[in-house]
């Protein structure tokens, strides 16, 4: 990717055009991180790269933008521009073409607005981006204001970076930051979670979380968090402090690579709290927390579906949200159901929730975690024991449940043979016929 870079550089330069790598890359490339990508800023106009280059995609024209296919890789070629206003507060109304310094002036933050020569190794740096890097600083280039108004996402990008770079604030831009968090709200929800997501998959998530509630930005995106705060729970079982806090720390004791489903599972499973709580009546009672599991859920379906995640991230979030105390039931549950939940594939998941839910609690008591994980890999190696058996075999096959119930193909299908295959397992069905009769009372029909 590099190398193909650099020749649309050359490519550009040789019939007489600036062009330079632009933005992450550069910042990447003087912090010594491989860039993820090259996108590259030239003098030449949108329709001349078009000649040039042959195949292109005009994603932005109007704009200057054009995607450059080469092979497999595709780079963003911009022309040097100066804009006029948002009035979305995403796109300007109006663009001119100017020069790499007035080009520089109008981009976000100033370790995003330097160009890097690959031909004569030479950073071109009109914004003080490479100080900026040196003293890890995030800093709005120019009127901290006037960048957050032409692009209100950038609050969001401004927290990312500061988190996921480990730099910190400049003053200025994170005082725009907090009086300018309630613009937030116009934004698109798509954008926003695409921003948290990114957030979410670093290791820094905790921190970013505390940043988007100081800056007073999390009372917009997600209310339902910010509501945590101040809603105590027992000392006995919590005395890290409030909801929030014990989120907080939840997050904080995850691994560095943890899926980012889980890391909603884990935000969520306890924001049902703050609509559930009682306080102790007599003496020797506690705080509760009754339904709170059914609550959370059920935020957690809302947010889900605010933030427009697909159908079955928003699934597993809630099922792991669900049954994050039922894992406490597991030793005392029959053989069979504890079999189901056990080799429920999303088990693992739920595994990982309650260690992150016990870890950021205090005391801190890992012996039921620990007695899951030994019934877990004891299960495992029976079941697997079980299946691999010459005797075992599955009595009905999926054809067998179309062609004697006139099932569709689909989802319930696999359903009812699961069932079987538990049933079997449990010795309960051991023939085909006792199969059959056993779907029939699983379908309802005589």
């Amino acid at each position: 990717m590099k190398k193909t870079a650099l020749n649309i550089i050359k490519k550009l330069k040789k019939v007489g055009y600036d062009a330079y790598w632009a933005g992450g890359c550069v910042r990447d490339i003087l912090m010594h991180r491989e860039p993820k990508d090259y996108d590259i800023v030239t003098s030449a106009r949108p329709e001349e790269i078009q000649k040039l280059l042959k195949d292109t995609i005009e994603v932005g024209k109007q704009f200057g933008v054009m995607i450059a296919k080469v092979g497999k890789y595709h780079f963003e070629i911009a022309t040097f521009r100066s804009e006029g206003k948002y009035s979305d507060a995403r796109r300007p109304d109006k663009v001119f073409w100017s020069d790499a310094r007035e080009d520089a002036k109008r981009r976000d933050f100033t370790i995003n607005g330097m160009f890097y020569d690959p031909i004569n190794k030479k950073v071109i740096d009109y914004v003080s981006g490479q100080e900026d890097i040196k003293n890890r600083i995030i800093r709005f280039i120019g009127n901290p204001n006037d960048r957050i108004k032409e692009d209100y996402l950038r609050l969001l990008r401004a927290i990312r970076f500061k988190n996921t770079l480990k730099f910190k604030y400049d003053k200025r831009t994170w005082e725009a930051i907090c009086s300018n968090a309630y613009r937030i709200e116009k934004v698109s929800k798509e954008r926003i979670a695409d921003e948290i997501n990114k957030m979410f998959v670093d290791k820094h998530r905790a921190q970013v979380l505390d940043d988007l509630s100081e800056s007073g930005l999390l009372k917009f995106i997600l209310p339902e968090i910010e509501r945590m705060k101040g809603v105590r729970q027992p000392d006995k079982f919590h005395k890290e402090g409030d909801v929030y806090v014990h989120s907080l720390q939840c997050l904080k004791s995850l691994p560095d690579n943890t899926p980012l489903i889980l890391v909603w599972a884990v935000l969520l499973h306890d924001s049902g709290k703050p609509d559930t709580i009682s306080y102790p009546i007599t003496k020797n009672d506690r705080i509760r927390f009754n339904k709170h599991i059914k609550y959370s859920a059920g935020i957690a379906s809302k947010i889900c579906r605010r933030l427009k995640f697909s159908n079955i991230e928003r699934k597993l979030i809630v099922w792991l949200v669900k049954n994050h105390m039922k894992i406490g039931d597991i030793p005392r549950m029959s053989k069979i159901k504890r079999r189901r939940m056990l080799m429920d594939k999303r088990f693992p998941w739920l595994l990982k929730l309650f260690k992150a839910d016990i870890s950021g609690s205090k005391p801190r008591d890992f012996s039921l975690y620990d007695e899951n994980v030994k019934l877990y890999d004891q299960v495992k190696k029976e079941y697997q024991k079980e299946l691999k058996k010459p005797e075992f075999k599955s009595l009905l096959k999926g054809r067998d449940l179309i062609y004697h119930f006139k099932l569709e193909p689909g989802p319930k299908i696999g359903k009812i043979l699961k069932k079987l295959e538990d049933a079997q397992l449990a010795e309960k069905i051991k023939t085909k016929e006792e199969a059959l009769e056993y779907v029939r009372k699983i379908l309802g029909k005589k």
